[in-house]
């Protein structure tokens, strides 16, 4: 089975969550692309994933978001147009 059928499967099985913690990734570069089938996501927070460089330009087409947190944020080098930034 092709990787983009596979994560299409399983992005489905959670189009109901609320809330994701991404915690602890330290191969994570990039937020994966099917968050954005999660409708009715509300919160993301991401902590310890020191290499995630990229968050997804589409991450605004998450209407019901209304949380990102992203903590020791060492390599993330922009954040989409209309995220706001807090410095810590």
């Amino acid at each position: 089975m092709p990787n983009d059928v596979s994560d299409a499967i399983m992005w489905h099985h959670v189009q109901s969550l609320s809330e994701l913690w991404l915690r602890g990734l330290p191969k994570l570069v990039a937020l994966p692309q099917g968050l954005q089938q999660l409708t009715i996501l509300l919160d993301i927070f991401i902590s310890t994933c020191e290499n995630l460089e990229d968050v997804m330009e589409n991450i605004n087409n998450l209407k019901s978001l209304k949380e990102l947190d992203i903590r020791n944020r060492l390599n993330l080098k922009s954040l989409p147009e209309g995220i706001d930034c807090s410095p810590l």
